[in-house]
């Protein structure tokens, strides 16, 4: 066990401490503010605070675990550090020069997006990644607070057996935007479809098309079952996140009440977990996540538990706070549109950190790694770059015993709209995952 000594313990403090000590490097762990105890205590000590304490592990405090509201900080100088790669919050004293529990505080709980201005966020109000830390000072694609707590119980020099040990996983998730192309598609849909074909001479998709709809080829996008027999060959953890609305011109899904999307769902549930997709317009409203996850749970007769915003579009901490009142307990959001790597600078699952609350919620979050539509659209990536860079970060996760998640969409492992190559990327995916 490590037993911390702070002049002042607060939930702030006991977050990280669990997030870094426990979670990350496998040690039970105690705070305490009483200094003879400290000083008797003869296992591994941390002193966090700004006195010297003999025979101690010395962190010194910058104090941003001591506050108990949102503040807005001044502009952080980051250093660059051949042991720790970048710090900041700087310490003149101590083991170490920055205080690392208010650094891995600071990222991983999205301090910086708090009451962000308005220029930060793109044109869907999404906090833009080339506003954060992490990108503006080259370790986005780092998980930077895992790899600080790896570099802590090296200086530490930590030789005791951990409590708990971590093991690499692989969480392969699918975004279910359209079921179906064609299937399930009124009349007035449908032909909206042939006229954009013969108007933009698209003759394949009009084929294509018309084959589905009389039922001699699977509709384009019923990729399902590829999906789940890759998942079952490299043993990965297969999710599913259903939209569940078509109501706004981001929301084009079958309607939720069609007969498809009752036996869809039905059929999914067996074979990999089902997580609601909340949709466009979810984010600003408490009730129509609710909505859409009872009318879920109403077809499988079960309680779900899983959830990925539409467009990872969310706001901290609104969106999470209306997740964790729907019931939700494990949201898979934590990701940029614009650009792979690590939103909250780790590759490995946490709890979300209310700072208006100022208080450790039930919600899990899921950092993920990679998305299909940010390597082609967003980064422009051909795909032979796309999976040298999937390569890149999963090394990373795989060194540091994390979990590696990736976001897929059923409507891009076809044929269809020039991703017939990336299918090949997919699978390459799953098969660096199972590799040693």
């Amino acid at each position: 066990m490590i037993l911390v000594y702070s002049n002042s313990i607060t939930t702030r403090l006991e977050y990280i401490l669990h997030e870094i000590l426990y979670k990350r490097l496998g040690y039970s762990f105690e705070c305490t503010d009483d200094l003879n105890k400290f000083i008797s205590f003869d296992q591994y000590k941390i002193n966090y605070s700004h006195h010297s304490i003999n025979d101690s592990f010395q962190i010194e405090p910058h104090g941003l675990l001591n506050q108990t509201e949102w503040h807005e900080l001044p502009d952080l100088t980051v250093h660059t550090d051949h042991l720790w790669h970048h710090t900041f919050f700087p310490t003149k004293d101590g083991n170490i020069p920055f205080d690392v529990f208010s650094a891995a505080f600071y990222l991983i709980t999205r301090y910086e997006e708090y009451h962000a201005p308005e220029h930060a966020f793109d044109k869907h109000h999404r906090f833009n990644y080339t506003e954060s830390i992490a990108f503006k000072h080259g370790f986005l694609e780092l998980p930077i607070i895992d790899i600080w707590s790896n570099t802590l119980k090296t200086v530490m020099n930590i030789s005791a057996t951990p409590d708990t040990n971590r093991s690499f996983q692989f969480h392969s998730t699918i975004d279910i935007d359209f079921a179906y192309r064609y299937k399930g598609y009124g009349i007035f849909s449908q032909l909206k479809k042939i006229g954009k074909s013969l108007f933009q001479l698209r003759l394949k998709d009009l084929q294509t098309q018309i084959a589905s709809m009389l039922g001699f080829i699977p509709d384009p996008y019923d990729t399902y079952s590829y999906i789940e027999e890759i998942c079952q060959r490299y043993h990965a953890h297969l999710h599913y996140f259903v939209l569940m609305s078509n109501e706004s011109k981001y929301d084009k899904n079958i309607s939720p009440k069609h007969p498809y999307i009752k036996l869809l769902l039905k059929r999914l549930h067996e074979k990999g977990e089902l997580g609601i997709h909340p949709s466009y317009l979810s984010g600003d409203d408490y009730k129509m996540i609710a909505h859409e996850k009872k009318h879920m749970e109403a077809i499988l007769q079960k309680q779900v538990l899983h959830s990925r915003q539409h467009y990872l579009r969310f706001q901290i901490p609104s969106t999470f706070q209306s997740l964790i009142k729907a019931g939700i307990t494990n949201d898979y959001s934590m990701a940029y549109a614009g650009h792979v790597g690590f939103r909250a600078s780790t590759c490995m699952p946490f709890q979300f950190f209310d700072i208006i609350a100022n208080q450790i919620t039930p919600l899990t979050l899921y950092p993920v790694a990679v998305m299909d539509t940010t390597l082609r659209y967003a980064m422009k990536m051909k795909p032979a770059d796309a999976q040298k860079k999937i390569e890149q970060l999963m090394v990373i996760v795989k060194e540091l015993n994390g979990t590696f998640i990736s976001i897929w969409h059923n409507s891009n492992l076809g044929e269809e709209e020039g991703w017939g190559n990336w299918k090949n990327i997919f699978e390459y995916m799953h098969t660096l995952a199972t590799e040693k």
